[in-house]
């Protein structure tokens, strides 16, 4: 006798393979930063580097778009990623923004990356 699926519970599905970040953009996100994490800038405004991961704001790991991607501290990255029913988690949006607030604060909010041989203003 085959087992019936439980109704209301959908299978599953594998997480998509993750797309590789190419090099020289994962290099703007860490510069455009300075490996600063713009959750801990903007909520708690703490300024310094940090041990951390490149997000992907959509939460689509196959989009490597330098506009998809975020620095985040360790812990932030954490909060981030976690989903709960209990707790509003951090909106992309949101995320979005505290990124525009730390660019623009190191002043890489109206510069066009094309060169990042130099470490540039800030």
């Amino acid at each position: 006798m085959a087992k019936k699926k439980a109704p209301g519970r959908a299978k599953e599905q594998p997480n998509p393979p993750r797309t590789s970040i190419p090099e020289t953009t994962r290099d703007l996100v860490l510069l455009r930063c300075k490996r600063q994490c713009c959750m801990c800038f903007c909520l708690r405004g703490i300024r310094e580097p940090a041990d951390g991961q490149i997000a992907h704001l959509d939460r689509d790991r196959t989009n490597a778009d330098i506009d998809n991607l975020v620095f985040l501290c360790l812990p932030c990255h954490t909060l981030y990623d976690t989903k709960g029913n209990r707790v509003q988690g951090y909106t992309p949006g949101e995320v979005r923004h505290y990124r525009y607030q730390l660019y623009r604060v190191l002043h890489f909010d109206h510069v066009e990356w094309t060169n990042y041989d130099s470490c540039g203003p800030g």
